[in-house]
Parts: structure tokens; sequence; C-alpha cells
């Protein structure tokens, strides 16, 4: 049997992988937009319609998860990841683009809950809030392919760019969950583990108050996953290469955050954790974001540095907020993990698919991309008031 320090270190590298790969297309958006020939409300609904495979997959892929266990989830979700990445940046038609995000956003869904899933696996047996390691390990991902993105975009084309990555991270994952073996076959002996497959809206249950604490805490995270390269490149006006730096800002303080998440609650608590945290990331993006769009028509390199620092402070407010509902959840429920976290995605999903087109159509209206992203930001302030369920 693998021992645990090993199944950690090949768990994040897993973790790192799903952050690699499922966000490399992420800083070249403007790219994707422009090829497509969408507005920016077009392409905000278009992506917005992943949440569409995403629901599909948190509503049935936990218990599939539970039952047919981790490794063949991690497996086939990786394979469906890369194929509907390297048919959206080859094809031009935006109905194609709309099925493979729809598909993309399943496939990734179901990464998500089979990592997260062993991930809650290992928490159990160690103690602490070592989920947000893992977190911290997919989001050391994000600014590792966000960079290399960065750096190619000048000379790379997209789908060339995109078809390497996902070979790379494909054989990458594959190697790991050989290495991992054994360790994946378990039996999760939660209350509910006898659950089957059309017994799954029977056994459907929300959690109100976990629910709309992940929705203020990840909705700023997501915007800025959509957003944050579009409005540098195209309100502010930098050249490509430095598009995607406050989005790598974003990531790095979230790592930063994340990888100290079990020393931060240990110090104070998850209750005080998230009161803090949305505080700060809310509070200081809305500053910064605004300054900067005083500052871009007549300083733009000054723009550029309150936009990294708006988008720094937000990634580090974010940063470990997510693993802290998704623990409690885990703790006020007696069902199986991967069902936990899917029937508490589903909900997050759901309400994000309301807002998420908001936020596209409020920048399209107005034509302020931070005015739309102000509404993620002030939603991320009330993430303190759902600060409860973490008490115990």
């Amino acid at each position: 049997m693998i021992e645990i320090k090993e199944e950690i270190r090949l768990h994040s590298a897993i973790f790192f992988l799903y952050g690699f790969v499922g966000m490399a297309w992420v800083p070249r958006f403007p790219e994707l937009k422009a090829f497509l020939g969408l507005t920016n409300g077009e392409f905000g609904s278009l992506i917005t319609a992943g949440t569409f495979g995403a629901l599909a997959s948190l509503l049935s892929m936990g218990h599939v998860v539970h039952k047919y266990g981790v490794r063949r989830v991690l497996f086939w979700s990786n394979f469906a990841v890369a194929l509907s990445l390297i048919v959206v940046v080859n094809i031009s038609s935006s109905l194609v683009f709309l099925i493979c995000n729809i598909t993309f956003g399943f496939a990734l869904a179901s990464f998500h809950l089979a990592a997260n899933a062993h991930a809650f696996h290992i928490q159990k047996r160690t103690g602490g809030l070592i989920i947000s390691r893992f977190h911290g390990a997919w989001a050391i991902g994000v600014v590792a392919t966000s960079i290399i993105s960065g750096a190619v975009s000048e000379f790379i084309p997209l789908n060339r760019h995109i078809e390497i990555v996902v070979v790379l991270c494909t054989f990458a994952l594959i190697y790991a969950l050989k290495k991992l073996g054994p360790a994946l076959d378990y039996h999760d002996d939660s209350d509910g583990s006898d659950v089957r497959i059309r017994d799954i809206f029977k056994s459907f249950k929300v959690d109100w108050l976990v629910s709309f604490g992940l929705l203020a805490a990840v909705l700023l995270e997501w915007s800025a996953t959509d957003w944050a390269t579009i409005y540098t490149r195209e309100e502010i006006g930098v050249r490509p290469a430095l598009a995607a730096v406050p989005y790598i800002a974003f990531m790095s303080a979230m790592i930063y955050g994340r990888l100290n998440g079990t020393r931060f609650s240990n110090a104070i608590g998850n209750f005080k954790l998230i009161q803090r945290l949305s505080l700060f990331g809310s509070v200081n993006f809305i500053v910064f974001i605004w300054i900067s769009s005083l500052l871009k028509a007549e300083h733009q390199m000054a723009a550029f540095m309150a936009t990294v620092i708006a988008f720094a402070a937000a990634g580090f407010g974010c940063s470990s907020l997510a693993a802290a509902f998704y623990s409690a959840a885990t703790q006020r429920s007696t069902l199986p993990n991967a069902v936990i976290v899917g029937q508490v995605g589903v909900v997050l999903n759901t309400l994000a698919l309301g807002l998420k087109p908001i936020i596209a159509w409020v920048a399209q209206w107005s034509g302020s991309l931070v005015l739309a992203l102000t509404i993620p930001a002030v939603i991320l302030f009330t993430a303190r008031y759902f600060a409860k369920v973490a008490k115990s």
C-alpha cells in the first residue's frame, strides 16, 4: 500500500494537472472571442452554457464516483476534457463551440467530483484543512498554464498550444493514476453507501447556507477566470503578453492563501477565516478596480498596476473560502463525499447560471466591465454572513 505522504504528493499532482489543462485556454479567451466573432455578451453567454454540462455531471456523477470508483471517473473525464478542448479551438462555429463547451463543463465537473471525493477521503485520515492544499495545487497549475499561455500567445497559434498541452497532460495523468494504484480503490462506508443511480433525485438534499456561502466565495473567482484577461487587453489596452498578468496575480495570491489554509484555519478557525478573507478580498478589489478604470484613459501603466493589485487582493480573499465551505458541507451531512460535493455543486452552479449571464450582459449594455465585475465582488462580501456554517 502506498504511503500517505506519497499519496498526497500524487493526488496534488492530479489537482495540478486538472488546473493546468482545464484552464489552459482561459488566458487566450480574447483570441477565441475574436476567432468566433462574438460580442462580450454573446461570448459570456456561450461560456456560461458550460454550466449546463456541469449541472448534469454534478447531479449524477457523484453517485457514479461512489459506485464505480475515483480512478475510472478521473480517467474517462480526462479524455472527455481533452477531446472537447481540441475540437473547440479548431472550429469557428458558435454552435459547435456551444456543444463542446457543454461537454467540457460535464467532463471538468466530473473530474472535480472524483478528485475532491478522494481529497476528502485523505483529509479524514490526516485531519486539518488539507483540502485547501489540494486546491492550492490546482491553483499552481492554473498559474503555470497562464504564464505559458501569455508567453506563447504571440508566436504559437491557439489550437497548436492547446493540442500540445492536452497530449502532455493526458499522459501525465495516466502515469499519476497508475502510481496511485490501490490507494484509489476503496469503499466509502458513509451512510447512503447503497444509494442507486435511480435514487439520485430521491436522495437530493439542499444545504442552503453552504450553497449560498459557496456562491459568494467562488463567483468572483469564476468571473476573474472569464473576464480578467479580456478587461486588461480590451479596456486597458496592454499587449497580449501582459494581458494575463492580473489573472496570474489573482491565482498566485490564491495559491499562497490555499497552501497556508491549514495554518490560518488552525490559528483563527474557519468561522473567522471566512469573515476576514471575504472582507479583505471584496473591499480591496472594488477600490482598486475602480481606480484602474479612472486611470486607464491617461495613465495606462498605473491603471494596469491597480488592476494587478485588485485581482491579487481578490485572489487572496477567495483563497480558502471554498475549502472551508466544502468541509462544512461534509461535516453537516452523512452522505458519501462525492455525493455531497455533487449536490452542493448542483445548487451552486444553478445559482451561478442565473448570475453569470447578468454579469456578461451588464458588461455588454453598460460598456463597462468594471461595473460588471463589481457585482461578484459585492457578493463576495456577503460570504461573511454565511460563515456560521463553519463554527463547528
